[in-house]
């Protein structure tokens, strides 16, 4: 009786808990069946033959452009693919191809400065790293430390200069800069005061001597001394 119990369980299992159906749920963008195919699952496999977290992290290294994956089981035969995505925000050189980079630094797709440029991506000079793979953070070889990068990149999107940042340099923590309308270089140097040292380049930037078209250089690295050196030579990015 046993035997025959455990053959009726193994054959009910493996007919009846049969994937048919895979969906998708969180895409904007047009890209379900990369998804479904970076997964690894498939239609006709049992719907307990694989590992929910391991499907998951397949989605999000093979699918840039997806931050997180969760995998919801709905027995007998669906799955259901619950998807966040992350949009491109920033954009960095790695071993001389451009590739979009997340809110996070999340490694994406590869991209042109020209395309990057017209979709509003901010352009990251980054120290040396040691590796850049697609949907993980890049590592960080130059620098003991990277939280640097991150404040900075925190500070940035609470600023009201977000959105007129063109660049911002990282490759020194000393001595961070960044390109403030295509016309402003911001020297900023570290990462003390950070936050006090925009509020301040926010307004000098309101000045009236800011409304042409000439070219300058404001240091707020000094809490106590602000200088606005204008030059129209300066070459930015």
């Amino acid at each position: 009786i046993m035997a025959v119990a455990a053959v009726l369980i193994y054959g009910v299992y493996k007919i009846l808990f049969v994937i048919s159906d895979i969906k998708v749920d969180g895409n904007e963008q047009d890209y379900a069946d990369e998804i479904i195919v970076a997964s690894g699952i498939k239609n006709g496999a049992n719907l307990y033959s694989f590992r929910n977290s391991m499907a998951e992290k397949k989605i999000t290294l093979n699918c840039p452009g997806v931050g997180s994956a969760t995998i919801d089981k709905v027995a007998p035969s669906t799955v259901n693919l619950i998807v966040r995505e992350e949009k491109a925000t920033f954009y960095a050189d790695f071993y001389g191809e451009y590739r979009q980079m997340s809110e996070k630094l999340r490694v994406m797709y590869a991209t042109d400065k020209e395309k990057a440029v017209k979709d509003g991506l901010i352009l990251l000079k980054l120290p040396s790293v040691s590796s850049a793979t697609s949907g993980e953070i890049p590592v960080f070889s130059g620098v003991r430390s990277d939280a640097y990068i991150y404040d900075v990149i925190s500070c940035v999107r609470d600023s009201e200069l977000f959105g007129r940042i063109v660049s911002i340099d990282l490759r020194n923590k000393y001595s961070i800069t960044m390109n403030c309308d295509g016309k402003y270089l911001l020297c900023v140097g570290d990462t003390t005061s950070l936050p006090t040292k925009m509020k301040i380049a926010v307004k000098v930037l309101a000045d009236d001597m800011f409304k042409g078209n000439d070219k300058a250089k404001i240091n707020v690295s000094d809490l106590s001394e602000t200088s606005v050196v204008v030059d129209n030579q300066m070459i930015l990015d």
